[in-house]
């Protein structure tokens, strides 16, 4: 049996690790923005993206009362399709994310090479 873990960081646009936590593999997302957001000091008015698993109301309030910008990708509700601003919203926020994935993907190949 092999246990896995997740690593949520707070990135720059460039991709620079500016905070992290390591949790369980089995713990969502959704429930540990707040965790994540306290690795690292970042001043009002910054843009928060992240992938739309830290999408919920409760984060986005966590978001707001911290006045950080939520830029977290939308994701669709139960019965109901994105809006056409939301999938315009998700393409946009996507062409900056790319960035920040370059620096996991590089990780992953340097621990697969050894």
């Amino acid at each position: 049996m092999r246990f896995g873990y997740k690593k949520h960081t707070i990135t720059d646009e460039q991709g620079m690790i500016l905070g992290l936590v390591t949790t369980k593999a089995s713990v969502n997302e959704i429930s540990n923005l707040e965790e994540v957001l306290e690795s690292t000091d970042l001043p009002a008015g910054t843009r928060v993206s992240g992938d739309k698993g830290y999408q919920s109301e409760k984060n986005a309030k966590l978001l707001e009362s911290k006045n950080l910008k939520n830029q977290i990708l939308k994701k669709a509700k139960k019965n109901k399709a994105l809006t056409k601003w939301e999938l315009k919203f998700n393409k946009i926020i996507g062409q900056t994310r790319y960035k920040i994935e370059r620096t996991f993907g590089s990780i992953k190949d340097g621990l697969m090479e050894e």
